[in-house]
């Protein structure tokens, strides 16, 4: 059932003298069921050192490819750091199902080490066990539907000081060409979270389909970039002003 070469997490490490080349060390190595296949998201670290992904196919969720053949619907991964002499662990978080869309955007740590991602079509938080060894538990937080909100969230997320999200949608809004939007926690625990609509992309004179993880400076302004647009058709970088 393992659809072959499934993809490494490796480390590139600067070269002892100026202008040689870095050098490449192989992480982990990636085998598809049970461990996960294709990783395509950012990965990130913790405080400890340790990192976190997630892999599009893979793990144990029962996901098949149209002749019935098991594929996984990917994970969420923790690869810890080698000890002296030893290997790198990879240690398998959680197994996304069929109705979950497996994240390609990188994950990010919120307060009391909660992970927030982003799907296709919701924002979610991957909660950690109050036991090690008890499985994480994930909670959506958002979910957009085709309309003004935009779908396809495909961008990394980030937080502002005040535990707001924002991220990038690449398809639909308005004028079908993805949004900008703000996401607010709940005043009240276990309430709702409220999405924002920042901006809407046009087309034409303004950018479209927005990719890649967002930047905020400290006065509030978020940079980005678009894959393209129908007046520039190699994308551009844009920035949204509170």
């Amino acid at each position: 059932n393992n659809p072959g070469p499934c993809g490494v997490v490796f480390q590139l490490s600067p070269p002892g003298s100026q202008g040689d080349l870095w050098s490449e060390s192989v992480v982990h190595t990636f085998r598809g069921i049970p461990d996960g296949a294709f990783p395509a998201s950012p990965l990130t670290f913790d405080q400890q050192g340790n990192l976190y992904g997630t892999t599009t196919e893979g793990g144990t969720g029962p996901c098949t490819d149209g002749e019935g053949t098991t594929l996984g619907c990917g994970i969420m991964f923790k690869v810890t750091p080698p000890e002296a002499g030893a290997a790198s662990t990879e240690t398998v978080l959680y197994n996304f199902r069929p109705s979950e869309s497996s994240p390609y955007a990188g994950l990010v740590f919120g307060p009391a080490a909660v992970l927030y991602g982003t799907a296709d079509y919701d924002v979610f938080r991957l909660i950690p066990p109050a036991k090690v060894g008890d499985p994480w538990t994930r909670q959506v937080l958002y979910q957009f539907t085709e309309g003004i909100s935009g779908t396809i969230t495909s961008s990394s997320l980030i937080f502002d000081p005040s535990g707001n999200l924002y991220g990038t949608t690449s398809a639909s809004g308005l004028s079908g060409y993805g949004t900008v939007y703000e996401l607010s926690p709940p005043a009240k625990k276990g309430g709702k979270w409220r999405e924002t609509t920042l901006h809407t992309f046009t087309g034409d004179f303004d950018t479209e389909q927005p990719r890649g993880k967002l930047l905020r400076s400290p006065n509030g302004a978020l940079y980005g970039a678009t894959s393209t647009s129908l007046k520039r058709s190699n994308g551009a970088v844009f920035k949204i002003i509170p």
